[in-house]
């Protein structure tokens, strides 16, 4: 019986963690050769993974998450925008976030297939839906 429902979590993972794959296509904001990817829609996933680091951009502009040597291209949650300047956003819930500053919040790591070519320099996305509390 256990097994069966540790498979049947599981299963409900994968699934949550799939329909973020395939759950559009990210809002996609450029400015001054900053690229900032934000979900195009209000999140009801669940998913509850830190998302905690750096934001940084990468090479070729797109805002990432740097954190023990690991970096993600980020995508922010619904809501927020890029400033004019390209080193800031404005997060809903947050505020304001500067490249360089730390971001704490929750969400997961996943391939966002629907990216632009631009932000798939690096495989795997840090997909940030809720700020910490």
């Amino acid at each position: 019986m256990r097994r069966a429902l540790a498979v049947l979590i599981g299963l409900g993972l994968m699934a949550s963690m799939s329909g973020c794959e395939d759950g559009g296509t990210p809002s996609e904001q450029r400015a001054h050769g900053t690229i900032l990817l934000a979900a195009s829609t209000q999140s009801d996933s669940g998913v509850d993974a830190p998302i905690a680091g750096t934001l940084i951009r990468t090479d070729s502009g797109c805002l990432a998450l740097a954190a023990d040597n690991d970096i993600h291209v980020l995508q922010f949650p619904f809501g927020t925008r890029l400033a004019d300047d390209g080193e800031s956003a404005n997060v809903p819930g947050l505020g304001v976030v500067r490249t360089g500053e730390r971001i704490d919040g929750a969400g997961g790591y996943i391939d966002v297939r629907s990216a632009p070519k631009d932000c798939h320099d690096i495989a795997e996305f840090a997909v940030w839906e809720r700020v910490a509390d």
